[in-house]
């Protein structure tokens, strides 16, 4: 019973996307969840990631998994989209879409998610190459 309480507990955090957690299945092409994706490198990564720390305790429930990428090798497969960006992202179709409101705002987010995730039309666009990280390459 504890060690089933952790592993909830555990995937409703906001942890690193690496290359052994892609290998391991976490946001890997047959993913069918959603995938909410910090690209850090940007000014206001702590507002970012105090935001979607607190916004993954929310989402633990729904399809999406929330992580932060430092690897920029990776952030190049959405092409031009800026490092310190919040994308959502659909690994097994291939589509993604970028947060264009107030990081810092969870409630903004939250909400920003929920549309896409509920609504039910595809994400507005397309990878250009599939995410790898610079030590695969």
């Amino acid at each position: 019973r504890c060690v089933g309480k952790h592993r909830s507990q555990a995937a409703s955090t906001l942890r690193e996307l690496n290359s052994a957690r892609l290998r391991g299945g976490d946001c890997a092409p047959a993913d069918s969840n959603f995938c909410l994706l910090l690209l850090s490198g940007g000014s206001n990564d702590a507002a970012a990631m105090t935001s979607l720390r607190s916004l993954a305790h929310r989402l633990a429930r729904d399809p999406v998994k929330v992580f932060f990428v430092k690897d920029r090798g990776f952030a190049t497969a959405f092409g031009a989209v800026s490092p310190g960006s919040v994308v959502l992202y659909r690994p097994k179709r291939r589509r993604f879409k970028v947060f264009s409101g107030n990081l810092g705002d969870e409630d903004e987010l939250a909400s920003w998610v929920d549309a896409a995730v509920g609504g039910g039309s595809p994400l507005p666009e397309q990878l250009t190459a599939s995410p790898v990280f610079r030590t695969e390459l």
